[in-house]
């Protein structure tokens, strides 16, 4: 199922905070047909959380825009290349974007990297810089009553004992 935030985020509830994935899950998905037609775009939707969230947003009859640096394995309605810690690379993305009239959806922001030893500064540009230009590109976009969500995850960090 999807994390709580999700969930309320797929039935149109917005809060002003960021919001990552929880354990708390609803079985429930049924988008308002309003949203449906406005596409929403995911960073790291190929795979991991980013993939759970995208295939569970085309379940649901959503349009969703796949940007990551990987290509999914599996079929996905729409995939752009980005490396978010490419700046050009993400102009060239938002770029690619054929955004219809009514505006963007939204904006999930899964995609990032865990800690890197010795490399601190691709954490960096790929978790903050990246995420943050990123955002100011497609924020433009985002119709009214749209939103943007940045999910954060401590998955792949190193286990502490």
């Amino acid at each position: 199922g999807l994390c709580l935030g999700c969930w309320f985020w797929l039935h149109g509830y917005r809060f002003p905070f960021i919001g990552g994935c929880s354990a708390l899950t609803v079985a429930d998905s049924t988008p308002k047909l309003s949203s449906v037609q406005a596409p929403i775009v995911i960073t790291g939707g190929s795979s991991g959380i980013g993939r759970a969230i995208r295939r569970r947003l085309e379940a649901a009859g959503y349009t969703t825009l796949n940007l990551d640096i990987q290509r999914p394995e599996e079929d996905c309605q729409n995939f752009v290349a980005c490396d978010l810690s490419d700046p050009s690379s993400i102009s060239d993305a938002v770029a690619s974007i054929m955004v219809p009239s009514e505006g963007l959806g939204g904006l999930i922001c899964v995609a990032g990297v865990g800690p890197i030893p010795g490399d601190p500064m691709t954490v960096m540009r790929v978790n903050f810089l990246g995420t943050r230009l990123l955002t100011e590109q497609l924020l433009p976009h985002v119709r009214r009553g749209g939103s943007v969500t940045l999910v954060a995850s401590s998955a792949r960090a190193p286990q502490r004992r």
